[in-house]
């Protein structure tokens, strides 16, 4: 059964049995809302120049502004960044869950030049929510995700991922919330309320991903984090230590952190 032409809104349940006409949808050009690990965000393909000038024009967010793409997979992030010098097992230490790396963009980026112009890095997300994943193995394999897996494709599809929100509004962790952009999307996917593992209150329930900049982890074993998320014990490894010593000497407080995040499996 296909999907209506015009602009509704379905369970994850719903769309998980329909995720092949989904992932057509985003395929086709179309702007979604859907439930993440972290907050509600809003979802195009990376490949389509409307899709991404229809996302900036519903948010009212600036080019100035870079937007991330999540992936389906950590190992498919070399196909589009620049990870040459990271330690090995570094972003596998991280991903998939609540975090944001920035990387350097490839020399031949296979990336749309229209997704953050000028921008020389990118942010990288491999979300663990069970619906998100669904849609990244539709988009990637372009068919039935109950098929075996040495049928898709080997390339990841990357989607681009952003707060389901005006642009400096708060973010989101119910459709209700943002009822306002809901007749500018093609699809609002309801997962219910997204609610937090971290008890630390409302602020950090949404303050979405924490965002580390790994661009200088190659030439001078440093990063930067640019904003505590989920994830907020990355913040106290800030600073100049070399990253991979710093991730493997608190992964089990990392670990501890994340907790069991599959939410919408």
């Amino acid at each position: 059964m296909g999907l209506p032409s015009s602009f509704f809104s379905i369970s994850v349940p719903l769309a998980t049995t329909r995720i092949v006409q989904v992932a057509q949808l985003v395929r086709a050009g179309g702007v979604i809302a859907i439930p993440t690990d972290t907050i509600y965000g809003l979802a195009c393909s990376a490949h389509s120049i409307s899709a991404l000038k229809r996302i900036r024009k519903i948010k009212g967010r600036s080019l100035r502004k870079p937007m991330a793409i999540c992936l389906e997979r950590v190992s498919s992030i070399p196909q589009v960044c620049d990870t040459h010098g990271l330690p090995d097992g570094l972003l596998s230490a991280l991903l998939p869950g609540p975090v944001t790396v920035v990387l350097p963009r490839l020399r031949d980026d296979p990336l749309n030049r229209e997704l953050n112009p000028n921008i020389n890095s990118f942010g990288v997300r491999v979300p663990d929510c069970g619906f998100v994943q669904k849609l990244l193995w539709a988009l990637r394999a372009n068919q039935d995700p109950s098929l075996p897996d040495s049928d898709a494709a080997d390339k990841d599809h990357p989607l681009v991922l952003t707060s389901a929100n005006i642009s400096g509004d708060m973010s989101t962790l119910c459709v209700e919330e943002f009822r306002d952009i809901w007749p500018l999307l093609d699809l609002v996917v309801d997962g219910g309320p997204i609610c937090s593992s971290v008890n630390s209150g409302e602020t950090i329930a949404r303050a979405g991903s924490t965002i580390v900049d790994l661009c200088s982890v190659a030439l001078r074993r440093e990063y930067r984090v640019i904003r505590d998320g989920r994830l907020v014990i990355i913040s106290i490894l800030s600073g100049v230590w070399p990253l991979f010593f710093a991730v493997w000497c608190f992964l089990p407080l990392l670990n501890e952190c994340i907790g069991e995040r599959r939410l919408l499996n």
